[in-house]
């Protein structure tokens, strides 16, 4: 009887440990939650969870998984099958995500890691679920193979770690592929001298980073207008500086010898995106004459009609 008391023990305590990673979403989903997805690399598709690379070494999926376990949140990993298509299992991955948003999870509280061949299916995922609040950590994918998906367009909020002795670098170019549509991006490099393998295993110069990002919330990038600039100017007598919004007409930049009108607005921050946004249909069609729009911000530090009135002294 002790015996059998203590089998079931040790079991629950097993299960209890293991009970944080999972292969699919759970049937039941937590709304306080967080949901962290990892898709592994190419070399782990298939049956083993330890493969041997011939320059990088083990692939340890099960040490990485203990890793991740160790978050404050349930850690989906599937191990896929040989050959899966990675468009395929980011449709997967989308359905998941939209499921438990569809149970209450708040997208921010939801985010998908992917590591090579994992971060071009993770790329791709955020490319079908389009939504802004959602977190996406690429790791070291970055490949040519993704510079020329121009299809596969990055959304929500990016963080991109890579290593510098490796041959895959910087998600610039697939940032700026993607415009206004990330929401906000941050990356940094780390120099284990380990090439792709730096992220075989659980090494702290990444798994650091990715834990403290986590635990932060992101900074949103503003929206940005294009061929728009902002540059500021000083009111001589009270010495306020004032931000001016510029845009620039779509030939500016191969016809500068050309004059240009000048549409001149107040109050910015409002009439400038809304000028902007109504006059570009008609610009680019020929319909209304291309023109400069030019518009003045509120004085820093100060809001509306205030920034308007400079005080006078009177020496009496």
């Amino acid at each position: 009887m002790k015996l059998a008391i203590l089998f079931i023990f040790i079991l629950y305590c097993v299960n209890a440990v293991a009970s944080g990673v999972y292969n699919e979403v759970p049937a039941s989903v937590d709304p306080n939650a967080r949901y962290v997805f990892y898709s592994h690399g190419l070399i782990v598709e298939g049956l083993d969870t330890t493969p041997e690379h011939p320059s990088w070494g083990t692939y340890d999926f099960p040490a990485i998984l203990e890793t991740f376990s160790k978050l404050d949140a349930f850690i989906i990993a599937e191990h896929r099958a040989k050959n899966t298509d990675p468009f395929e299992h980011a449709k997967k991955l989308q359905h998941q995500v939209q499921y438990l948003i569809k149970n209450g999870v708040s997208p921010s509280n939801i985010t998908l890691v992917g590591f090579s061949r994992g971060g071009f299916i993770t790329a791709i995922t955020s490319s079908y679920l389009a939504n802004s609040d959602i977190n996406y950590v690429i790791l070291a994918a970055c490949t040519s193979s993704l510079s020329t998906h121009n299809d596969v367009i990055l959304q929500g909020n990016i963080f991109s770690i890579y290593e510098t002795s490796d041959t895959v670098g910087s998600c610039n170019k697939v940032i700026q592929r993607s415009g206004g549509k990330v929401a906000s991006f941050e990356e940094i490099s780390i120099s284990t001298g380990l090439a792709h393998g730096a992220f075989y295993r659980p090494h702290n110069a990444w798994v650091e980073p990715l834990k403290k990002w986590l635990d932060k919330e992101p900074e949103k990038i503003a929206y940005t207008i294009p061929r728009s600039e902002v540059v500021e100017l000083e009111e001589p007598i009270s010495k306020r500086v004032y931000p001016l919004f510029i845009k620039l007409p779509r030939s500016y930049r191969t016809n500068k010898s050309k004059h240009y009108p000048v549409i001149y607005l107040t109050d910015a921050p409002y009439s400038f995106p809304l000028v902007s946004g109504a006059t570009r249909f008609p610009m680019n069609s020929g319909t209304m004459e291309e023109a400069i729009i030019a518009g003045i911000s509120y004085s820093k530090g100060s809001k509306g009609a205030s920034s308007r009135v400079i005080p006078i002294r009177i020496n009496k």
